[in-house]
């Protein structure tokens, strides 16, 4: 129910005319607590965001939230995070199956074309040329977007796990982004939570991709080791650095996603770094018990 222009006292009148014996209300407004007394019975139970002589959070500059109030709003931006990550996640499979399944397939028939085409200009040197500069060209094309695809959705993370899908990317960025990608893991669980997997693959992802493109040099080192009941992993480069705060604050999305990630995984992020001293990025995850039993018993 909205309740722009309608009163406290006009809403307990229409609650009470609903014939609704029990009923719980949950109201989030300016001023949500001005609406326990006249809703409030001995059947009714009325939740707000804020105290009765406070406005809700953002309305004001002297607002104050009940307990109810703060976890709330804390629980519905958390919820709000996973569902776009979710969403993403989702989109990020779909658009690497059409490549795959479609755009792949129909370069791959095209590949086959041109190699005909090529077999059938030898007697002319010029025409063959570009034949076979345009094999060359669709080859490339079709690399790429297998690479695309991968990189969209990592079929190795679900079927080999972790430590797999991120040497798969270091060769895969060495390829195609022209990066030399140091990659070390040791004692890393064999059977690790699929969400905790993907989260730490995209911050691999992240990192490597800000490093190759902002930070100057094309050398990044990535370590992922197990510890008691944890899992940590370092990105790292020895280039541009930059002010993280100011691209925080500013238009640093990746940034921002890797740390809701980490968020929803109940990890820790913490980035470091100051222009002209490079950057690391260091994420730490807590594992479930049958994790770390996995990793004990390897």
């Amino acid at each position: 129910m909205e309740l722009p222009g309608l009163s406290a006292q006009r809403l307990g009148e229409l609650l009470r005319d609903s014939g609704i014996r029990w009923k719980v209300v949950l109201i989030s407004a300016c001023y949500s607590g001005g609406f326990i007394d006249p809703l409030a019975d001995e059947r009714t139970l009325v939740i707000t965001a804020s105290r009765a002589d406070r406005t809700s959070f953002g309305c004001a500059d002297t607002n104050e939230l009940t307990d109810f109030g703060r976890a709330y709003f804390k629980e519905a931006l958390s919820n709000v995070n996973r569902k776009l990550i979710e969403a993403q996640e989702q989109e990020r499979s779909r658009i690497a199956r059409e490549l795959h399944d479609d755009v792949a397939q129909r370069l791959a028939l095209l590949a086959f074309d041109v190699e005909e085409l090529v077999a059938h200009t030898t007697t002319a040197p010029p025409l063959h040329d570009k034949s076979v500069a345009l094999r060359d060209r669709v080859s490339e094309l079709a690399t790429d977007v297998q690479a695309l695809s991968h990189e969209l959705h990592s079929p190795k993370l679900q079927l080999l796990g972790i430590t797999s899908a991120i040497r798969d990317f270091s060769e895969e960025a060495a390829r195609h982004q022209n990066a030399m990608v140091d990659f070390d893991a040791h004692d890393v669980p064999e059977h690790v939570p699929p969400d905790i997997s993907l989260c730490l693959f995209r911050v691999v992802q992240e990192g490597v991709h800000n490093a190759v493109k902002h930070s100057g040099v094309r050398h990044v080192q990535v370590r992922l080791w197990g510890t008691a009941g944890q899992l940590h992993l370092v990105v790292s480069d020895h280039g541009a650095g930059f002010d993280v705060e100011r691209a925080t604050a500013g238009q640093g999305i990746g940034l921002v996603s890797m740390a809701e990630r980490i968020k929803l995984v109940d990890g820790e992020l913490a980035i470091e770094s100051q222009p002209g001293r490079g950057t690391t990025i260091r994420a730490r995850v807590r594992l479930a018990g049958e994790a770390e039993r996995a990793r004990s018993d390897r």
